[in-house]
């Protein structure tokens, strides 16, 4: 038997596609993190402003190399209005 490559040190094979659908986004994801409780695949979804710097930069910070997927909170577009970038 052949051994993959862990990933990320999360014991996941090369390869794998982080693709979930909206229902699992909300109730695997976003619920849990607003409930403060841990995350399946926590080390996948990084803790970050993705507008706070350059996309390499935010890669090579997370230590990834391709891609990354980040929470974020939302900012202001601009001082008036609630309009969210």
């Amino acid at each position: 038997m052949e051994e993959t490559q862990d990933v990320l040190g999360l014991g996941l094979s090369p390869g794998l596609k982080f693709d979930p659908d909206d229902d699992e986004l909300v109730e695997l994801y976003l619920l849990r993190r607003i409930l403060s409780q841990p995350l399946p695949l926590a080390r996948v979804i990084c803790e970050d402003d993705p507008l706070s710097a350059a996309p390499w930069d935010l890669l090579k910070k997370h230590k990834r190399k391709d891609d990354a997927f980040f929470f974020a909170d939302g900012h202001t577009k601009h001082g008036k209005g609630n309009r969210l970038k």
